[in-house]
């Protein structure tokens, strides 16, 4: 059973750019994602971090509406992620994904790949790379 309000658009608290509230996915009768709660402000960056299989990329795909999930919502930037293809284009005009591969990045280590992302990204985020890992 599916539990999502059909209201398409909330008013977005001004701070929170992606909220996850109570979500499940089960594939079968494995239970991936058990009730998820997660808040992401507005220029937060958030690391998600975890064992092989234990819904990392699930989680974001759900998020990107790659993914149907059975419980819970989850909102970004005031869109409520239905199966309405209107919101769901909406959110992914902002929303980005890199699906993970074990040498995506040629740096080894996770230092390294943090100041890939840096380097490449605003000057803001270079300033407060270590200069050790540009």
């Amino acid at each position: 059973m599916t539990e999502r309000a059909d209201t398409s658009r909330t008013e977005p608290l001004p701070d929170i750019a992606v909220e996850v509230a109570a979500l499940n996915k089960w594939y079968g009768e494995f239970h991936v994602l058990r009730d998820i709660n997660l808040k992401v402000s507005r220029g937060e960056r958030i690391v998600i971090c975890g064992p092989s299989g234990g819904g990392k990329s699930t989680l974001l795909r759900c998020i990107n509406r790659l993914e149907d999930w059975q419980q819970g919502r989850i909102i970004v930037d005031g869109i409520e992620l239905t199966e309405d293809p209107k919101q769901i284009v909406a959110v992914r005009r902002d929303v980005g994904m890199v699906f993970q591969h074990f040498n995506l990045f040629p740096a080894s280590h996770r230092a390294g790949k943090t100041a890939h992302w840096r380097r490449s990204g605003c000057g803001i985020c270079r300033r407060r790379t270590p200069r050790r890992w540009r």
